[in-house]
């Protein structure tokens, strides 16, 4: 097995899509919305933005908000739309830390050595969405460790889904271990809603039992270092093998459209860093 480790430059934060990063966007229809909490400067919603109608992307921190800001203006997009407050498992306001290095993707609630320390609003998408909840495709959580809290704050959300959305979930198991019950209750989240756990490595699309992801939690518990993989949360009827191959055709020739549009220099996404 493949884990990321920090900073490595394989995070969606630092490259350009590839054909892989497409590949679950085309497992089900795309007629809802793609909320992206934790958007950062805007990587994944800009090139999301352009495979669904409306994304709903969550960023507190000020300096990513301004760049996030200035990408999506810079794109001409329209259909992006900014909620300027962390997500968790409860409302209020929050510590939010500040990570002093080039990678602003780290910032996050759990408090880190040596970072700038702010206060931020927080919510939960339930409140969010308490009176009028959108139709979601799409649900991208990435917040550096907490994603099991983002998860507890969404249920009601994702209980009034019809499908359901596919869920994209930035997975530490060292982090998680922090608060193991938030594991546990995420494995109860994926039985209920009769979701299919898959991952990404090395190329290629595995998918989980949720045995084995408790394996993989259990086994990488004692790391010292915050290792990482994006777990997929698929719909079961979506989860076919002939689903999977389907997707995974469509998604390559996404990209090689991207690709052919970004070489004739044609409208294309531009994020800057």
């Amino acid at each position: 097995m493949f884990l990321h480790p920090p900073g490595d430059e394989t995070s969606d934060c630092f490259r350009p899509p590839s054909s892989l990063s497409f590949y679950p966007y085309f497992l089900q229809e795309r007629t809802g919305a793609f909320l992206d909490v934790g958007a950062h400067v805007g990587t994944c919603s800009i090139f999301a933005s352009y495979f669904f109608p409306k994304v709903i992307s969550f960023e507190p921190e000020s300096r990513n908000l301004q760049i996030l800001t200035s990408n999506i203006q810079n794109n001409q997009i329209q259909n992006i739309e900014i909620i300027n407050k962390a997500v968790s498992n409860y409302c209020g306001t929050t510590e939010f830390y500040i990570e002093n290095s080039v990678n602003t993707g780290r910032n996050s609630i759990l408090a880190r050595p040596n970072s700038q320390k702010v206060e931020v609003e927080v919510v939960t998408i339930d409140s969010v969405f308490a009176d009028s909840t959108p139709s979601l495709s799409y649900v991208k959580i990435d917040v550096e460790g907490l994603e099991g809290k983002v998860i507890q704050g969404m249920q009601q959300t994702i209980d009034r889904q019809s499908p359901k959305p596919i869920m994209q979930i930035e997975f530490m198991p060292s982090r998680w271990n922090r608060e193991a019950n938030l594991f546990w209750g995420f494995v109860a989240f994926i039985n209920k809603n009769d979701y299919v756990p898959f991952m990404t490595t090395q190329g290629l699309i595995c998918p989980l039992d949720v045995t084995t992801l408790v394996g993989i939690f259990e086994n990488w518990k004692q790391l010292n270092y915050d290792s990482w993989f994006d777990l997929y949360l698929v719909p079961r009827s979506c989860s076919s093998q002939e689903n999977i191959s389907r997707a995974c055709g469509q998604s390559y020739q996404a990209f090689l459209h991207y690709a052919r549009a970004k070489n004739k220099n044609e409208t294309t996404p531009s994020v800057t860093l």
